[in-house]
């Protein structure tokens, strides 16, 4: 570099303390308006937490040795989280259900899939998530004949029961919403 002046010694201790800090993401609001769902980083890795007040201390809910940046609240149910993980950054990205009760963490999902979370019903219950095989050579699968495509289910939260409603070609579609009558969805393709 020419011509630009070297940089103070002691300026990355006089800046250090405005570059740390843990924001906070907002995810959700409980359905009996008592809690948020937040985003927070602990210690190295993000979680999911829960704020109950103004000036409370946030209450971790997961705590995982892996990341966990969303999630969202089953809309009928106050004590259920809904939230998706990977594994060592892995994209293979799993739907979990939480029982905020008991600390427990359910798969909704199978592992070896690209899974996100989507719109949730009209009743609140079962939420639209759609996978996708996480295999380099998907695209060129001759077995299946159908290369990568992404999976649309409706999942109920609760019982985990799965059905199946679409297939769709390709990469990167995503639900956006779910029509009031729960017979359409609106999608998006990224």
């Amino acid at each position: 570099m020419t011509g630009v002046p070297p940089v103070a010694v002691e300026l990355p201790k006089r800046i250090g303390p405005y570059t740390e800090f843990k924001g906070a993401g907002l995810l959700d609001w409980s359905p009996d308006g008592k809690n948020l769902l937040v985003s927070f980083l602990r210690g190295t890795r993000r979680q999911l937490h829960l704020a109950s007040g103004p000036a409370q201390p946030l209450r971790p809910i997961t705590q995982a040795e892996e990341p966990t940046r969303s999630g969202a609240y089953l809309p009928v149910d106050p004590n259920i989280v809904v939230f998706e993980r990977d594994v060592g950054g892995s994209e293979a990205t799993r739907v979990f259900r939480l029982d905020l009760a008991t600390g427990t963490e359910t798969p909704l999902t199978e592992t070896g899939l690209r899974c996100d979370t989507g719109p949730f019903n009209a009743a609140g219950t079962a939420m639209l998530v759609q996978c996708s095989r996480v295999d380099r050579n998907a695209g060129g699968n001759v077995e299946r004949g159908r290369g990568v495509t992404v999976d649309f289910s409706l999942i109920d939260v609760r019982t985990g029961a799965a059905r199946p409603v679409a297939s769709l070609p390709g990469a990167g579609w995503y639900g956006l919403d779910i029509g009031p009558d729960d017979r359409t969805a609106l999608v998006l393709r990224y």
